[in-house]
């Protein structure tokens, strides 16, 4: 018998055989060829030890991370309607963002 899930959003127990979404979010740190720091001025080693410092992990998902979660139906539709809410003002990744 396949285990109990829970809703991530509200906490609903999920029997087996209840209606459940996945949801997978991929978070990829975004560059806009933007460098606000003046390169010269820049302590590199300063740099180079804070980095160092940090663990492979930290580095890691301060990048890249995967999420995975699973909703029930109330809850999905809450989270796509929020998601999608503000579309026309929040513009796609491939669509410049005016200033």
């Amino acid at each position: 018998m396949a285990d109990q899930r829970r809703c991530f959003a509200c906490g609903k127990m999920l029997p087996p055989g209840a209606l459940a979404y996945r949801l997978r979010a991929t978070f990829v740190a975004d560059y806009d060829q933007v460098i606000t720091e003046d390169p010269e001025e820049t302590d590199m080693d300063a740099l180079l030890e804070q980095c160092l410092a940090m663990d492979a992990e930290t580095l890691e998902r301060d990048v890249y991370e995967e999420v995975t979660i699973i909703l029930c139906k109330t809850c999905k539709d809450a989270t796509v309607s929020r998601l999608l809410r503000d579309k026309d003002k929040n513009p796609g990744p491939d669509v410049p963002i005016e200033p």
